[in-house]
């Protein structure tokens, strides 16, 4: 290159001079973007590239550290539209290769052996195209605090003790025995004489003692809210089948759904000695499904009484709510298209009232022995479905078997159709 420029500068005068100084300058510029483009690794190539890499290396000294034992860093990087993460050692580099162009924040976390969050570092960077980003993540401290659970509130044994993160949240142990305990297990909270329960939403700020408060009866009665505040909602035991509690729960979707059930069976035990009656009423536009066995199976929730689906479910799957043997109001959303085999199996078989249930047109599947021994005394078919009690075609619509309404505790008395 050096050699061609001076040959160029040789052959002329001004003018040509000119056109030289012009060349070195483009040359010098394109070397320039070479440099940039190839420095940071895996990252240059053709500039038709829409997507490039992003190399965050992890400091090599612990002096920053809360905990001293970090043996691996997680690197979670995110856009509007991309997100990933990986793992790597003290010291390391990870690369994120044919990533989206675009600005990105990237959050690193040390982790020690036993799985505790050490330290964290956050930054934002700006990936463009055909140009490897490389960033360094500087981890701060992080402290940690101790909450400790006690059930006798003299007694210098914990029932068991948790290390939190600073700002982050404890979980909510399992509940004590009964045996060990003067009176049946209430709730956790600040004092052993409290009549409010802890929220486990509450992060953690300092070492903190929860006591078990035994045999209270001041807990929530009602609730109404998300669902991260009905999951640290404590129940009070003193609900009843004629003073069920009212549960509305928002911002329901299929993936959290089970969250929701699995806390509504911490107050409704399969044995009896913990009964969460209810009127539940579900809503969110990202609840489209209720899996099979939701409600019902081995440990199914007997003591709802009511219960209100939102409008964007379009299937029950099969033995969703059965053995749900004390629901006796019950309203189907016009969204729902299929019902499995099963799925109120002996609906209010428990509670002595008959069950009134309406069909909506959206219906286009239910199977077999949907309310197979059920309390149903009605059945309401919209729109252009059709009752089909002997087996033959219908005219329109779907076909809804004698079966799958087979009820043992007392016969369907009214078929009708809207």
């Amino acid at each position: 290159m050096e050699k061609f420029l001076k040959c160029k500068l040789k052959m002329g005068g001004a003018k040509d001079s000119l056109k030289a100084f012009l060349f070195t300058v483009i040359a010098l510029i394109a070397g320039s973007m070479l440099f940039v483009s190839c420095a940071g690794g895996a990252g240059g190539g053709s500039s038709e590239s829409t997507a490039t890499s992003l190399c965050v290396r992890m400091p090599t000294t612990r002096a920053t550290y809360a905990v001293s034992d970090v043996v691996i860093f997680t690197v979670s990087i995110s856009s509007s539209s991309y997100s990933s993460t990986k793992s790597c050692g003290q010291g390391e580099s990870l690369t994120f290769a044919n990533i989206p162009v675009g600005h990105y924040s990237v959050t690193a976390y040390g982790k020690t052996a036993s799985g505790n969050i050490a330290a964290k570092g956050t930054t934002s960077v700006d990936v463009e195209a055909n140009i490897t980003k490389q960033v360094s993540i500087k981890l701060s401290r992080l402290d940690f605090y101790t909450v400790t659970f006690k059930t006798d509130a003299g007694s210098t044994t914990p029932y068991t003790t948790q290390k939190v993160t600073a700002g982050y949240t404890a979980t909510k142990p399992a509940d004590p025995s009964s045996a060990t305990l003067p009176a049946p297990f209430s709730f956790w909270a600040t004092s052993a004489t409290a009549t409010t329960a802890f929220s486990f939403a509450t992060p953690i700020t300092s070492d903190i003692t929860l006591y078990a408060v035994c045999g209270a009866t001041t807990a929530a009665t009602s609730f109404s809210g998300t669902v991260e505040q009905f999951l640290a909602t404590e129940f009070a035991n003193t609900s009843s089948d004629t003073s069920p509690y009212p549960i509305t729960i928002t911002g329901v979707t299929n993936d959290n759904l089970d969250d929701i059930i699995d806390h509504l069976r911490e107050f409704s035990t399969s044995d009896g000695t913990k009964r969460l009656w209810c009127e539940l009423t579900l809503s969110g536009a990202d609840l489209t499904e209720i899996y099979g066995n939701a409600f019902g199976g081995t440990v199914c929730i007997k003591y709802i009484t009511k219960l209100r689906l939102p409008d964007s479910v379009t299937k029950i799957n099969g033995s969703a709510f059965a053995g749900c043997e004390n629901l006796c109001d019950l309203e189907l959303p016009a969204s729902v298209e299929e019902i499995g085999g099963e799925a109120f199996y002996s609906l209010g078989s428990a509670s002595g009232v008959g069950v009134a249930i309406t069909l909506p047109a959206s219906v286009k599947k239910i199977y077999s022995d949907t309310f197979s021994s059920s309390n149903l005394t009605s059945l309401t078919v919209e729109g252009e479905n059709s009752w089909n009690a002997t087996g033959s075609a219908p005219a329109a619509g779907i076909t809804i078997d004698v079966s799958c309404i087979t009820s043992t505790f007392s016969p369907v008395t009214t078929y009708s159709r809207d």
